[in-house]
């Protein structure tokens, strides 16, 4: 067995000073940020696995948010080359909201199964909003029309979705509407184009609240004001 002197002893502390201090500068660095992983792994898993498609007016590839799990998880803090970390308004196990310059950008998880998910994004610039739909099972994930994700909203505002001379009048598109997904299992729709908003005749309301469960649905409609 080899004999530990006060020279080797000393030569092996110094040498554990060194590596902690390099690992401490390290996480220091611009592009990276410390994150509870422990609060927050079941959103670095859903990052690490939605596909290209999730963030449109800046870059966020699927492989620069899977390189930011695998940091978080084996270093203990984020790596992220794009510097979108470092415009985190909030990061949740289920939400997570980020501003950059004049871009905002939301996304909130809604779990229907054991590593299963549906996903809300949106993407606000001064001039467009992008509100788009996700599903994520276990490792794999998949973009999907906004009405597969979260239900044929856009018929609860109507008085009678089969009034054939309503759907024509209002000809309700996504750009006609204003997305809210910062309430935890809460989804509010308003209808924000004026000249459709006016339409009183053919629509219930100009304001809808959707409810998630897991049990029934996953939306359900709650109220249309």
């Amino acid at each position: 067995m080899m004999k530990i002197t006060p020279y080797l002893l000393l030569l092996i502390l110094l040498i554990t000073a060194c590596k902690d201090t390099e690992k401490r500068d390290f996480s220091k660095r611009p592009d990276t940020l410390k994150l509870d992983y422990a609060a927050n792994r079941d959103m670095f898993i859903i990052l690490s696995i939605l596909p290209d498609s999730l963030v449109t007016h800046y870059n966020w590839a699927r492989n620069e948010r899977g390189n930011m799990y695998d940091s978080e998880r084996e270093l203990g803090y984020a790596i992220d080359s794009t510097g979108n970390l470092q415009n985190i308004v909030k990061f949740q196990n289920d939400y997570i909201e980020l501003k950059k310059n004049d871009i905002s950008f939301s996304l909130r998880a809604y779990q229907i199964g054991d590593g299963e998910y549906i996903i809300l994004s949106k993407e606000k610039t001064p001039d467009t909003t992008l509100f788009k739909g996700f599903q994520v099972y276990k490792n794999t994930s998949l973009q999907v029309p906004l009405e597969e994700a979260i239900g044929r909203y856009k018929n609860n505002f109507y008085k009678d979705a089969t009034n054939q001379a309503c759907l024509d009048d209002l000809n309700l598109k996504e750009s006609d509407f204003e997305f809210d997904i910062t309430e935890p299992n809460k989804l509010f729709i308003e209808i924000k184009t004026p000249e459709k908003k006016a339409k009183k005749d053919c629509l219930n309301g100009t304001y809808q609240t959707m409810f998630f469960s897991d049990k029934v649905g996953p939306f359900n409609l709650e109220s249309v004001k």
